[in-house]
Protein backbone atom coordinates (compact mmCIF):
# COMPACT_ATOMS: atom_id res chain seq x y z
CA UNK A 1 0.00 0.00 0.00
CA UNK A 2 1.12 3.31 -1.28
CA UNK A 3 0.85 6.33 1.47
CA UNK A 4 -0.11 9.78 -0.35
CA UNK A 5 1.93 12.59 -0.09
CA UNK A 6 1.68 15.48 1.93
CA UNK A 7 0.63 17.56 -1.56
CA UNK A 8 -1.95 14.61 -2.38
CA UNK A 9 -3.27 14.81 1.11
CA UNK A 10 -3.94 18.65 0.39
CA UNK A 11 -5.26 18.49 -2.85
CA UNK A 12 -7.67 15.56 -1.60
CA UNK A 13 -9.08 17.67 1.39
CA UNK A 14 -9.39 20.50 -0.99
CA UNK A 15 -11.40 18.66 -3.32
CA UNK A 16 -13.54 16.92 -0.55
CA UNK A 17 -14.07 19.36 2.09
CA UNK A 18 -16.37 18.29 4.99
CA UNK A 19 -19.86 18.02 4.22
CA UNK A 20 -19.13 17.76 0.52
CA UNK A 21 -22.02 14.87 -1.11
CA UNK A 22 -20.42 11.94 -2.59
CA UNK A 23 -22.57 9.39 -4.76
CA UNK A 24 -20.43 6.12 -4.89
CA UNK A 25 -19.99 4.38 -8.80
CA UNK A 26 -18.03 1.31 -7.37
CA UNK A 27 -15.70 0.38 -4.37
CA UNK A 28 -13.12 -2.44 -6.37
CA UNK A 29 -11.41 -3.74 -3.37
CA UNK A 30 -13.66 -3.66 -0.64
CA UNK A 31 -14.85 -7.64 0.34
CA UNK A 32 -18.19 -5.75 2.15
CA UNK A 33 -18.73 -2.86 -0.37
CA UNK A 34 -21.92 -0.58 -0.55
CA UNK A 35 -24.33 -0.81 -3.24
CA UNK A 36 -23.36 1.51 -6.14
CA UNK A 37 -25.49 4.40 -6.41
CA UNK A 38 -25.08 4.64 -2.10
CA UNK A 39 -24.53 8.32 -1.12
CA UNK A 40 -23.11 10.09 1.92
CA UNK A 41 -21.21 12.75 3.32
CA UNK A 42 -17.42 13.39 3.77
CA UNK A 43 -16.56 13.27 7.39
CA UNK A 44 -12.86 13.97 6.50
CA UNK A 45 -9.49 13.20 4.95
CA UNK A 46 -7.23 11.55 7.11
CA UNK A 47 -3.66 11.76 7.22
CA UNK A 48 -3.31 8.37 5.16
CA UNK A 49 -5.76 10.31 2.38
CA UNK A 50 -9.15 8.22 3.05
CA UNK A 51 -11.85 10.02 2.42
CA UNK A 52 -14.00 8.93 5.47
CA UNK A 53 -17.69 9.05 5.28
CA UNK A 54 -20.72 9.20 6.44
CA UNK A 55 -23.28 7.29 4.41
CA UNK A 56 -27.13 7.50 4.48
CA UNK A 57 -27.48 3.64 5.22
CA UNK A 58 -25.48 4.23 8.33
CA UNK A 59 -22.03 2.80 7.47
CA UNK A 60 -19.03 4.78 7.95
CA UNK A 61 -16.69 3.15 5.17
CA UNK A 62 -14.12 5.21 3.38
CA UNK A 63 -13.42 5.94 0.19
CA UNK A 64 -10.03 5.11 -1.00
CA UNK A 65 -9.56 7.58 -4.29
CA UNK A 66 -7.07 5.41 -6.41
CA UNK A 67 -9.23 2.47 -5.59
CA UNK A 68 -13.21 3.67 -5.61
CA UNK A 69 -15.00 5.05 -8.20
CA UNK A 70 -17.71 8.02 -7.13
CA UNK A 71 -18.82 11.48 -7.86
CA UNK A 72 -19.47 14.57 -6.29
CA UNK A 73 -23.40 15.29 -6.44
CA UNK A 74 -23.72 18.99 -6.68
CA UNK A 75 -26.35 20.96 -4.72
CA UNK A 76 -29.27 21.99 -6.76
CA UNK A 77 -29.96 25.44 -7.23
CA UNK A 78 -33.02 26.91 -5.88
Amino acid sequence: MRFPSKTEIERLRKLYPKGTMIRLISMAEEPFPLPAGSIGEVEMVDDAGNINMKWECGRGLALIADADTFEVITADPK
